[in-house]
């Protein structure tokens, strides 16, 4: 370790601490990421640590070792990963040195994490060159590029991992009828395989687009990694038929799924005070239900069943004003207007009016001004497709719709609310936010449109409370959602996608978190090889606006610690190192010379290495392989002092190896390269 930083650290007083690690396995463990807590909030508090944490050193005796901060300094768990060039079976005992003052070492996430090494991968790191894009793989396997930019400074790899920054190199910059193909090799994808990449979409403006944008996908379609409105999805349709994984859209959050009886899917949603109303029906026996439900858990409070007519009650709409629940039933093309208490007393509806909507296809309702009145907005399913401005209580009263206006909706609607300000309306796949008169003055929703939002997959009704907007979805396990933020603020954001198959079982991955699984069963074609298209297709159809990194296809399955592990850019260890850190000692300006100033340095060569100790102390050196398995003893234990010159055995042939170094009790390893 060079003297200058001894100089750096002893401008302050010094504290000291024994960190010890523990290798959980029997065998040594190369090239290792070892995550520690550390309470940095109390030391700065207590004037023992700088602000920025500049003062932090890590040593294995002799040896300075690497560390970067991932949480930022001044917490009380703050995250601090150091690197060890190996750990042996035993446990092995490291000094933690800080002090307050505000010179020295730069944490530095680049020296400790490496790209995480699995062999037979193919590993696009979409770095310019020349020429065709070359493959880091297995072979000699080329990328051809059409019509892709390249977007330089905004990638080279792998970066912080918290906010998804990347450091040096470039990505490449999909536009639409841009595309990337490589001819894939069977061995790729058979049996089983991974794929992962680093993605960072700069547009929602497709929305409105019903076809799904190929991120990644073989042609014939066997997998494919898509966007589809705002929604991340894998597809494997190599099965009996299609089995996908999904990940909620941008601004999303799952918040669960009432346990609601089996066979009943979700319908309606609406708020009454500080709980949330649903409806639910079941075919067997045909049934609709209303429960009223505690938003913060999804516990079922009470319940109350539907008149047997309708029985797929699609729409609820609570007018506060009145105290009265409305219900739209897509059986019955009914508005049933409901005395929620009472009905749920009785577990029976107490219906208090209806009237035939005089359409097909009923599916949701809601209560939103128009024209400074507040009017019952019901929307029609594909049959009429059309959303309508009702007079609730002149139809009560007449027996018959009255309908004050209409438009043309998405011709799925399937849900309604109203914010405030603006009707917002879902279908299948897009949520849309109007001008309700604009809408109804042209007689078409693309007239009133304010804004599209992705939304979560196969969503059904919608409601507002306390200024969120929830949903449901018949679909991925009947979960509940809530919009937590505005998508848009995810664009422009680096995320981590993996995907996995095991000839059984779709697995989905978003920055190293299980999404989503499905079960596929045995494919029923034959993996071959194919082109895989990346950023889009050769037929310029399905194309999507985005940068991509580091794409990785491994023809296996990744577990869940692996992944985490490409998802870190970290080699991926049989069991985790444990540590512990001991307690605290003040260290005088000798003590500190004399902790750091151990080995200046080593010189190596092709027949010796040479190396310095400024004071004497108890040294062996035995050398390893990569397997762990001691080839020479290079130095017996003895009490040595000054320069050391050590001859490399005439026996030992060229390849990688580990000085281990016992020092006065202590021990230390260093990665050496013998080349002959």
């Amino acid at each position: 370790m060079p003297f200058c930083l001894v100089i750096l650290l002893i401008s302050a007083t010094v504290y000291e601490r024994e960190v010890v690690v523990s290798n959980p396995t029997d065998s040594l463990q190369t090239d290792v990421q070892v995550m520690l807590t550390l309470d940095t909030r109390s030391l700065i508090e207590a004037g023992k640590l700088d602000l920025e944490g500049n003062a932090i050193r890590f040593f294995r005796r002799v040896q300075h070792l690497s560390y970067w901060v991932a949480d930022g300094i001044h917490t009380c768990s703050t995250r601090i990963w150091l690197r060890l060039d190996s750990l042996f079976p035993e446990e092995s005992k490291l000094t933690l040195l800080y002090s307050s003052s505000t010179d020295g070492y730069e944490p530095s996430f680049d020296s400790v994490f490496t790209k995480a090494g699995f062999d037979s991968a193919w590993v696009f790191h979409c770095d310019e060159g020349e020429g065709d894009f070359t493959v880091t793989a297995t072979g000699s396997e080329t990328l051809i590029l059409e019509e892709v930019d390249w977007s330089p400074h905004d990638g080279g790899g792998w970066g912080k991992r918290e906010d998804q920054r990347f450091s040096t190199g470039s990505a490449l910059h999909f536009e639409p009828g841009s595309f990337a193909q490589w001819d894939m090799p069977a061995e790729a994808c058979r049996d089983s395989f991974t794929i992962a990449l680093w993605l960072r979409l700069d547009t929602l403006d497709y929305l409105t687009y019903s076809s799904e944008l190929r991120i990644l996908a073989e042609r014939p379609d066997v997998f494919s990694l898509w966007l589809r409105q705002g929604n991340l999805g894998f597809s494997l349709q190599g099965a009996s038929h299609p089995k996908t994984c999904y990940l909620p859209p941008f601004g999303w959050e799952r918040v669960g799924t009432p346990e609601i009886p089996a066979g009943f899917v979700p319908q309606g949603l609406s708020a009454m005070g500080e709980k949330l109303l649903f409806s639910a029906y079941s075919k067997a026996p045909p049934v609709s239900r209303v429960w009223r439900i505690a938003p913060s858990n999804l516990e079922l409070l009470d319940w109350f069943d539907m008149p047997a007519e309708a029985s797929h009650t699609s729409g609820l709409a609570y007018d506060s004003t009145r105290g009265v629940l409305w219900a739209a039933d897509y059986d019955s093309d009914k508005l049933y207007a409901i005395d929620a208490d009472s009905s749920f007393a009785t577990q029976q509806a107490v219906i208090l009016g209806d009237f035939p909507m005089g359409v097909e296809g009923v599916s949701a309702c809601c209560f939103a001004p128009f024209y400074d009145t507040l009017r019952l907005i019901v929307s029609t399913y594909t049959q009429t497709a059309k959303t309508y401005v009702v007079d609730e209580q002149a139809s009560l009263a007449e027996d018959r719709a009255v309908i004050l206006g209409s438009y043309k909706n998405t011709v799925s609607s399937q849900g309604l609310a109203f914010d405030g300000q603006h009707l917002w309306e879902s279908s299948n796949w897009t949520l849309a936010q109007y001008n309700l008169e604009e809408a109804v003055q042209a007689g078409s929703y693309s007239a009133g449109v304010v804004s599209y939002w992705p939304e979560p997959y196969l969503v059904e009704d919608l409601a507002f409370m306390n200024d969120t907007l929830w949903t449901s979805s018949e679909a991925r396990g009947k979960a509940f959602y809530r919009l937590t933020g505005d998508p848009h603020e995810s664009l422009g954001r680096w995320m981590h996608l993996a995907a996995t198959y095991d000839g059984k079982k779709a697995r989905f991955y978003c920055n190293a978190e299980a999404m989503d699984s499905a079960w596929t069963g045995s494919p029923t074609t034959d993996w071959q090889a194919s082109p895989l298209f990346i950023g889009g297709r050769d037929d310029g159809k399905v194309s999507f606006e985005g940068t991509i990194d580091e794409i990785v296809i491994l023809p296996r399955v990744l577990d869940t610690n692996k992944i985490r592990a490409l998802f870190e850019r970290r080699k991926s260890l049989v069991a985790e190192p444990t540590f512990q850190v001991g307690e605290e000692n003040t260290l005088s300006n000798r003590d500190v010379i004399n902790k750091l100033s151990n080995l200046r340095g080593i010189e190596l060569s092709s027949s010796a290495f040479v190396f310095f100790l400024p004071y004497e102390c108890d040294l062996s050196i035995n050398l390893f392989d990569v397997c762990g398995r001691r080839v020479a003893t290079l130095l017996t234990p003895q009490k040595i002092r000054g320069k050391v010159e050590l001859r490399w055995p005439h026996n030992i042939p060229a390849g990688v190896y580990y000085l281990f170094v016992s020092y006065d009790g202590e021990a230390f390893s260093r990665k050496v390269v013998l080349l002959r």
